[in-house]
């Protein structure tokens, strides 16, 4: 008698979006503080996160990124998406 083992689950179905957090220092240029894995399952959230940012306190803002423990092009592709939209809010 033969014991099979279950069937392998997809490796994206084991992984879980990943925790990323975003504060806000005001100032004449807030700085939005970012904390955690910006990847592909990260990276919607941070793109609404941003983007209510840039609509609340204007396209002027700062990023630090000094707590931020992985990037993938996810997250730089929303990075670079919040400059373009920051650039288009400020030519109004």
């Amino acid at each position: 008698m033969s014991h099979s083992s279950p069937p392998a689950r997809p490796a994206w179905d084991l992984l879980e979006p990943a925790d990323v957090r975003v504060g806000i220092r005001p100032g004449a240029a807030p700085v939005v503080t970012i904390c955690g894995e910006l990847d592909i399952y990260s990276a919607p959230q941070l793109r609404d996160e941003l983007l209510g940012v840039v609509r609340r306190h204007g396209p002027r803002l700062s990023l630090d990124l000094g707590d931020v423990t992985f990037l993938d092009c996810a997250g730089i592709s929303v990075l670079l998406a919040t400059r373009r939209r920051a650039h288009q809010w400020r030519e109004r």
